[in-house]
């Protein structure tokens, strides 16, 4: 049986633990009973909130993909044996314990970057980066938007649900935005780290069309209730505004 080992280091925010969980029911989906997925995290707190059946445990079992905790991993290193093939997400670090087995049984590990559009990822996309062991090779994985690039990870469930809205966009305007939407209005989501927004308000202020902004995530609540706080948003007529200091 195939098996696959992804490494998580959870900063902060949703991204780390949002590509790493999608990336690993997407691998299940795929191979289905023909694979073992075991993903080590260094914390649960922001899993737990993705995905509200993970307990406050060291090692579960959840759509038979297994999710340990790197505490439980180094508390059972003597009788851990690693997968055939590891996800290093981020460049987090692996436990250098499990490390030294893999270089003895692994044969790949992949060192998955962040998404960017930055033209020199194709130069270091699938470069091996040399680790002095015997049987284990590790090469770099750069998602990107050109051919020379790892691309862009979009797994199925995203592409089905995408679908579904496609083929019902009245039903889901009513049910998600209510009275709220109106033809011809821009419509954009935001999911960032704290961040001045003026500037982004401004400029969707003299776009000349109704604008809706989904806003997600507690950082990004956080900085539009901040900007909220300090200043006054005055419509002067259709198309002019002024923000004033409060």
């Amino acid at each position: 049986m195939k098996s696959l080992d992804i490494f998580c280091e959870i900063i902060d925010n949703y991204g780390d633990i949002g590509v790493v969980y999608r990336l690993a029911k997407e691998m299940k989906k795929l191979y289905k009973d023909n694979i073992e997925i075991r993903v080590i995290l260094n914390r649960l707190d922001e899993f737990k909130k993705l995905n509200k059946r993970v307990e406050d445990i060291q090692c579960q079992e959840i759509d038979g993909i297994i999710y340990i905790t790197e505490e439980f991993l180094t508390k059972n290193i003597c009788t851990f044996s690693p997968a055939n093939v590891i996800i290093e997400a981020f460049g987090c670090n692996v436990f250098q314990g499990y490390l030294e087995k893999a270089k003895e049984e692994s044969s790949l590990l992949l060192n998955l970057e962040y998404l960017s559009g930055e033209k020199w990822i194709e130069d270091i996309h699938g470069m091996e980066s040399l680790m002095g062991a015997k049987k284990l090779k590790k090469f770099f994985f750069m998602p990107g938007f050109s051919e020379k690039s790892g691309g862009v990870m979009a797994d199925s469930l995203f592409l089905e649900r995408k679908h579904k809205v496609l083929k019902n966009k009245t039903e889901y305007k009513e049910k998600y935005f209510g009275n709220y939407y109106k033809e011809n209005m821009l419509v954009g989501s935001i999911f960032s780290y704290e961040k001045n927004f003026l500037p982004l308000i401004e400029a969707l202020l003299k776009n000349k069309k109704e604008n809706m902004l989904l806003v997600m995530g507690e950082k990004t609540k956080e900085s539009f209730q901040n900007l909220l706080k300090n200043i006054e948003v005055q419509k002067l007529s259709e198309d002019e505004y002024v923000y004033e200091n409060i």
